[in-house]
């Protein structure tokens, strides 16, 4: 429905000035995008990082996000911005807005009410090439061997990346076992004591813990 009235619409009128008020929408699409997104991705950033996380490891992950984004909006949007404007009428401002919302959505979906695990990039290409798709079924342009020349593009980049993040997550624990190792601190509250915080010791403590035993057993046996 959306492709059918509203993009049809933007199309034909492409070229005209925005009114103002689809300025200020996007400005107020682009940051709720970027709010959602960013919450995801620094989800997936500091999870990696130690749990009670002092200001040196805060200020220092917040320090290289920013140096990457100041990279990106050097570059103009880089490669992404490349993907995007790939597509039909993406650099009008209003069908821009359209998709920033939508993006945002469901963005927000996954975070606020579903656990399923997610990619924000899957769910990107996913969105533009659905929206690629249906303006072809529907408006007959572009056409469907060039709409799957552009997914088939987009597909093998994003599969390359998940198969190179894929050899980093089963390689790197092979080639660095004792990364991952932390010494025990045992002066720690009680009801702290789980095998995630105490790195080499991990699966001691939970064979103590799964007997039964109390906490503050466990710490003792741990000493």
């Amino acid at each position: 429905m959306t492709v059918k009235f509203v993009e049809k619409k933007f199309i034909s009128t492409k070229g005209k000035p925005p009114e103002l008020i689809w300025v200020v929408l996007q400005w107020g699409s682009t940051a709720f995008l970027w709010s959602q997104w960013l919450i995801q991705d620094l989800a997936n950033i500091f999870v990696f990082l130690p749990r009670n996380l002092a200001w040196p490891w805060m200020m220092g992950a917040l320090g290289v996000m920013i140096l990457l984004h100041a990279v990106i909006f050097y570059t103009a949007g880089g490669k992404i911005q490349k993907i995007v404007t790939s597509k039909t009428n993406t650099t009008d401002i209003r069908s821009a807005t359209l998709v920033d919302f939508i993006y945002g959505g469901i963005l927000m979906v996954f975070k606020e009410w579903s656990h399923m695990p997610m990619s924000t990039t899957w769910v990107f290409l996913g969105l533009l090439a659905g929206r690629e798709l249906a303006i072809s079924i529907n408006l007959k342009n572009p056409t469907l061997p060039g709409v799957a020349k552009l997914m088939g593009v987009d597909l093998a980049k994003a599969g390359t990346g998940l198969a190179v993040s894929v050899v980093l997550a089963l390689g790197l624990p092979k080639l660095f076992p004792d990364a991952g190792n932390t010494v025990v601190n045992t002066k720690e509250a009680p009801e702290k004591l789980t095998a995630a915080k105490i790195g080499a010791e991990g699966h001691e403590a939970q064979r103590i813990l799964s007997k039964g035993t109390s906490p503050h057993a466990a710490t003792r046996a741990l000493k």
